[in-house]
């Protein structure tokens, strides 16, 4: 999620990782708590950087 504050900065907040115990992330796995949330996401440093980075862009655009 990316957003504006009150002082015109633009922030996006720390990825997460949805982890699934299905092949995909379905219906059970999202509201019968076959899934766990992950925040930060554990993923490489410099993937998470561009990724917001890159958030950010589409916002201000």
């Amino acid at each position: 999620m990316v957003f504006s504050n009150k002082y015109n900065q633009t922030i996006a907040l720390p990825l997460t990782e949805i982890i699934s115990n299905n092949k995909f992330f379905d219906y059970k796995a999202k509201y019968e708590g076959e899934s766990q949330e992950v925040t930060p996401a554990e993923i490489n440093q410099n993937i998470s950087k561009k990724i917001k980075n890159t958030s950010i862009d589409i916002y201000k655009k």
